[in-house]
């Protein structure tokens, strides 16, 4: 059913990145706030996937006989190929793990969530004291938007955030507002506007290219 204004927002529960820590939130727990959500398209960071190292680092001596014998060796995840392109451009001595999250340090940008973190520092508590909570989704896994605000902004990370990051692994809070592309599996850049009560005040919807 196509959303519609001073209706119910569709309601959701998972996991998001807050003040550095997983929390498990959901939009009944903002009841008596306005809320605005944002969609985002991708982070920049990406699971380390154990095994796709190490089949890369044999490589250099191993696939040229693999090739040899007519086989090719494939590595696969759900990460997006945009996330993989970044992982691939990162230099090795950059792209360390970290801790014992298995988590790579990446450079893909995803317009939106950067400008509204940027902004974030003096405008958040502005939304705050007037009872209105910023929320950011997007599709990839609470462990990737963790790895992202753990990397500093000059090697492409957000750096620390004070608004929630929630995770949408199953993509079924995007198809939920309508701004999933069930073809690639990303979200286009949505941003709602929750009233108190939970009713939706405000649907903006743009393309990819589109900034806002």
């Amino acid at each position: 059913m196509p959303l519609q204004l001073t209706k119910p927002a569709p309601q959701w529960k998972t996991t998001a990145v807050l003040n550095g820590e997983f929390k498990d939130i959901g939009l009944s727990d903002y009841k008596g706030k306005y809320v605005v959500l944002f969609f985002y398209p991708l982070d920049l960071l990406a699971l380390h996937a154990p095994g796709v190292d190490q089949h890369s680092a044999q490589a250099g001596y191993v696939y040229n006989i693999f090739r040899k014998i007519g086989c090719e060796v494939i590595a696969a995840s759900t990460d997006s190929h945009f996330t993989h392109l970044a992982w691939i451009n990162t230099p090795r001595k950059q792209d360390r793990v970290r801790g014992d999250r298995g988590l790579h340090r990446l450079a893909l940008h995803a317009p939106g969530v950067d400008q509204h973190s940027a902004q974030a520092g003096y405008v958040y508590n502005i939304f705050r004291k007037i009872g209105c909570e910023v929320i950011a989704t997007s599709t990839d896994s609470h462990f990737t938007h963790l790895a992202w605000i753990n990397t500093p902004r000059k090697q492409g990370g957000l750096g620390p955030m004070n608004i929630p990051i929630i995770s949408d692994k199953s993509h079924r809070i995007a198809r939920d507002y309508g701004v999933l592309n069930e073809e690639t599996g990303i979200p286009f850049r949505g941003l709602f506007i929750i009233d108190e009560h939970q009713n939706l005040r405000q649907i903006t919807v743009n393309d990819l290219p589109v900034g806002r």
